[in-house]
C-alpha cells in the first residue's frame, strides 16, 4: 500500500462521517451555513477518493482529480464567505456577496480551463510551466481563503469567535498546507512528494476540529451529542497515557546515561512518575480544572442539563440525611463548591434560621427578616458574588452586606431559594476548588436549581405542620371520645335519678345504684387517663390483645335500662362469647347503642338486646321500634362527626361506635326505614381459645 492512498484514505474515511453526520442534521434545518459545510465536506470526500484511485487504477484520468481539488478549494471558500458575510450588515452583505462570488468565478474558470486544455499529466510528472499553472490557480485561492479569515476574525464579536475558532483553524490549516505545498512547486518548478503524500493526514485531522466548530454553532444545525463524561474519562485517559510516556522516555534516557546507577534511577524515577500520576488523578482541584477546560472548549453549553437535573434530583430524594443537607450538597456540586450553608425562614420567629450546614462554619444563629442582605435576595432574586461584589460594589447596586455575612470567611455565592414570589430561604456556598468565572448559564442554572430547592423546603414545611395537626387532631377526637362517653355516664346517672323515686326502697335497686356509680367512676378515671396518655404521647398503640366476653359486659350495661319505664328484653344466648379488643372502648360502644335506642322510642318504646354466634362472628343487635331512618340520612349523616339531631349531643356516638367496631376487625351495620324502628348490628371476630362457645 502507498503512503498516497494511506493518507488520502484516512482522508475520505473522516470526511465520509462528517458528511453523514452533517447531512443528516441538515435534512432537519435546511440551514445555509449547513448546506454550505455539507458541500464542502463532500467535495474534500470526492477529492480524497479522487487521490485514492490515482493510487490504485493506473488509467484513471488525472485532469478529473485536479479539477475535484480546485472544487474542493472552492467548497471551503463558499462556506467561509457565509461566515464572513454574517459578521458584517444586512445591507452590506448582499454586495459583499456578490463581489467575492464574482471574484471566485474569474479565477475558478480561468483555472479550470487552463488545467483542461493544458495539463494532463500525474501531479508527480508535471513539466515546469504544468506545474507554474497550477501553482499559481492554487495560491490565489487561499489567499482569498486567507482574506476572508482575516475578515471573519476582525469583524466578529467574542461570543462568534468563542464558537468559530475551531473552524477557523482547521479550514486555515487546510489552506495553509495547500499554500505552502504549491509555492514550493512554484519556486522549485517541482512537486515536493513528500508534501503531496501527507496531504490526506492533515486535512483528516481537521475532520473532528470541524465536527466540535458545528456542535457550538446552533445555526449550522448540526446537533452533536458527546457525553461529558466520556469526553472528560477520555481526556485523562489520553492525558495519562503521554504522562506515561514520557516519563517512560526520560527512564530509559537515565537508565542509558547513568552508568552503574541507570537502573536504579530508572525505577526510582519510574515510581516517582506513577506515585505523581495517582495524586493527580485523586485531586479534586485538578479533576474540576479539567471540567472546566472541556466544557468550554468542546460543548455550546458548559452543563449537560439533563445529566445535572438528574443527579439533583436523585440527591435530593435520597433518604440518607437531612433534607437540607443534601439541598447543600445538590447545589454546591454543580458549581465545584466543597462547602455551604442553608438558612430557612422560620414564620414563627419571624427570622431565618440555619438548617444545616456542610464544611461551612456557621455563627449566625437567628437573621432577622429585615436584614439588609435578606432585603436585596427578596427585592432583586439575584445571586449574590461576594468576590465580585467585593471588586465591583456597583455590580449589585442597593445591597449592604451584613456583619454575619461578612464573618464568613470563605463564602462565595449566596443563592435564593424561592417560593410563589417569596424567599423560602438561602444558600450561601463556600469558594471552589478551582477559582472560575461565572456567566449567564451558571447563574440561570443556580437559580434554577435555587427555585426548586425552595419547593422542596416548603413541601417538608407543609409536611411538618401536617404532622403536627393530625396530632392535634388525634387529640381532639380522643377528647371528643372522652365527652361524649361522660355524657352517657351522665345519661345513666339521670335515669338512676328518675327511677330513685319509684325503687328508691327496693334492695335490689340500691345494689344497682351502688354497682352503677362505682362503674361510672371507674369509668370516668379511666377515660381521663386514656386523654392525659394521648397528649403525652399522642395516638395509643396496642401493645397487647386482651380477651372480652361479651355476655357478662351486655348483661352490666343493660341493667339500668330494665329498671326504666322504656320495655327492655335481653335474648342472650348462652355460651362463650370472647373477643379480641379493649374492655372499655367495647363498654363505650354498647352503652351508645343502648342509650341511642332509648332515647329513639322517647321512654314508651320497644327495645331488644340480642347476642349470638354466626360462625366466625360475635354479633350483637340493638333493636328499638322508634320512628327509625331514611336511606339518604344514614348514607350521608348518621356517621359523620359532630352531626347531630338531638338538642344535647355532640354528634359523635355513632361515628365513634363505627371507629370501635372497625379497630376490632369487626363492622357496624344498619338495619331501619322510616316508621320501622332500628337495628344496629355489631359484628367482631370471635376469639378461638380452644373451648366452644
Amino acid at each position: 500500500m502507498s503512503i498516497s492512498l494511506a493518507s488520502h484514505g484516512l482522508a475520505a474515511i473522516a470526511f465520509l462521517c462528517l458528511a453523514a453526520l452533517i447531512a443528516a442534521s441538515y435534512i432537519r434545518s435546511r440551514s445555509r451555513p449547513a448546506f454550505l459545510l455539507l458541500l464542502a465536506s463532500g467535495l474534500t470526500l470526492l477529492w480524497a477518493l479522487g487521490v485514492c484511485a490515482e493510487s490504485l487504477v493506473a488509467e484513471w484520468p488525472h485532469r478529473l482529480s485536479r479539477l475535484m481539488e480546485l472544487a474542493k478549494l472552492v467548497g471551503w471558500l463558499l462556506f467561509l464567505g457565509e461566515l464572513a458575510s454574517r459578521t458584517v450588515e444586512k445591507e452590506r452583505a448582499q454586495q459583499w456577496r456578490r463581489i467575492f462570488l464574482r471574484a471566485l468565478v474569474a479565477i475558478v474558470a480561468a483555472a479550470a480551463i487552463v488545467e483542461t486544455i493544458f495539463v494532463t499529466a500525474a501531479p508527480f510528472e508535471l513539466s515546469s510551466n504544468a506545474a507554474l499553472l497550477v501553482s499559481l490557480s492554487r495560491i490565489a485561492l487561499t489567499i482569498i481563503g486567507f482574506l476572508l479569515i482575516e475578515n471573519l476574525i476582525r469583524n466578529a464579536d467574542s461570543d462568534s469567535l468563542w464558537s468559530l475558532k475551531f473552524a477557523i483553524v482547521a479550514i486555515s490549516a487546510i489552506l495553509t498546507y495547500d499554500f505552502v505545498l504549491y509555492s514550493s512547486t512554484l519556486l522549485l518548478r517541482d512537486v515536493d512528494v513528500d508534501l503531496f503524500e501527507a496531504r490526506g493526514v492533515v486535512v483528516a485531522l481537521t475532520a473532528p476540529l470541524l465536527a466540535v466548530a458545528s456542535a457550538r454553532n446552533r445555526s449550522w444545525a448540526v446537533n452533536i451529542h458527546v457525553s461529558r463524561s466520556a469526553v472528560f474519562h477520555t481526556a485523562t485517559l489520553v492525558g495519562s497515557g503521554g504522562y506515561l510516556l514520557a516519563m517512560a522516555a526520560t527512564g530509559y534516557y537515565l537508565r542509558i546515561v547513568g552508568g552503574v546507577w541507570g537502573p536504579l534511577l530508572q525505577v526510582a524515577f519510574l515510581c516517582a512518575a506513577v506515585l505523581v500520576l495517582l495524586l493527580t488523578l485523586f485531586s479534586g482541584s485538578v479533576r474540576a480544572r479539567l471540567r472546566i477546560l472541556i466544557a468550554q472548549n468542546f460543548f455550546s453549553y458548559r452543563y449537560d442539563y439533563r445529566d445535572e437535573w438528574l443527579k439533583f434530583i436523585s440527591t435530593m430524594s435520597a433518604s440518607e440525611g437531612r433534607l437540607s443537607d443534601r439541598a447543600i450538597k445538590a447545589v454546591a456540586r454543580i458549581v465545584d463548591s466543597p462547602a455551604g450553608a442553608l438558612w430557612v425562614r422560620r414564620e414563627s420567629e419571624a427570622s431565618y434560621v440555619p438548617a444545616g450546614h456542610w464544611n461551612l462554619p456557621v455563627d449566625a444563629a437567628f437573621i432577622p427578616d429585615d436584614d439588609s442582605v435578606v432585603g436585596y435576595l427578596r427585592d432583586s432574586q439575584r445571586i449574590i458574588n461576594l468576590p465580585q461584589f467585593a471588586a465591583d460594589p456597583a455590580s449589585h447596586e442597593g445591597l449592604d452586606l451584613s456583619s454575619w455575612l461578612a464573618s464568613l470567611r470563605r463564602a462565595w455565592l449566596v443563592i435564593p431559594c424561592l417560593h410563589r414570589g417569596e424567599l423560602q430561604g438561602f444558600i450561601v456556598l463556600g469558594t471552589p476548588r478551582v477559582t472560575q468565572r461565572l456567566d449567564w448559564e451558571e447563574y440561570n442554572l443556580l437559580r434554577t436549581v435555587g427555585l426548586q430547592v425552595a419547593s422542596y423546603l416548603a413541601e417538608e414545611d407543609a409536611l411538618q405542620a401536617l404532622l403536627d395537626a393530625r396530632q392535634f387532631e388525634e387529640f381532639n377526637r380522643r377528647f371528643a371520645f372522652v365527652v361524649h362517653d361522660i355524657k352517657n355516664l351522665n345519661s345513666q346517672l339521670s335515669l338512676l335519678l328518675s327511677n330513685a323515686a319509684k325503687h328508691g326502697g327496693n334492695p335490689e335497686f340500691q345494689r344497682d345504684v351502688i354497682n352503677t356509680v362505682r362503674n361510672s367512676v371507674e369509668k370516668m378515671g379511666t377515660l381521663l387517663a386514656q386523654l392525659k396518655k394521648a397528649r403525652e404521647a399522642g395516638p395509643p398503640e396496642e401493645t397487647s390483645q386482651p380477651t372480652v366476653d361479651l355476655r357478662p359486659l351486655l348483661l352490666r350495661l343493660s341493667g339500668p335500662y330494665g329498671k326504666g319505664s322504656t320495655s327492655f328484653e335481653l335474648a342472650l344466648a348462652e355460651g362463650n362469647f370472647r373477643v379480641a379488643g379493649s374492655e372499655e372502648r367495647l363498654s363505650a360502644m354498647f352503652a351508645h347503642l343502648l342509650q341511642n335506642a332509648v332515647d329513639a322510642t322517647n321512654g314508651a318504646g320497644q327495645v331488644t338486646l340480642r347476642l349470638f354466634n354466626d360462625g366466625q362472628s360475635i354479633v350483637t343487635e340493638v333493636c328499638d321500634d322508634g320512628p327509625g331512618m331514611d336511606a339518604d340520612f344514614v348514607r350521608d349523616e348518621l356517621f359523620r362527626p359532630l352531626q347531630t339531631t338531638k338538642g344535647e349531643g355532640f354528634g359523635i356516638g355513632a361515628y365513634q361506635a363505627r371507629e370501635i367496631a372497625r379497630d376490632h376487625g369487626g363492622r357496624l351495620e344498619v338495619q331501619t326505614a322510616p316508621g320501622a324502628g332500628t337495628t344496629m348490628r355489631v359484628s367482631l371476630p370471635r376469639h378461638d381459645d380452644g373451648n366452644e362457645g
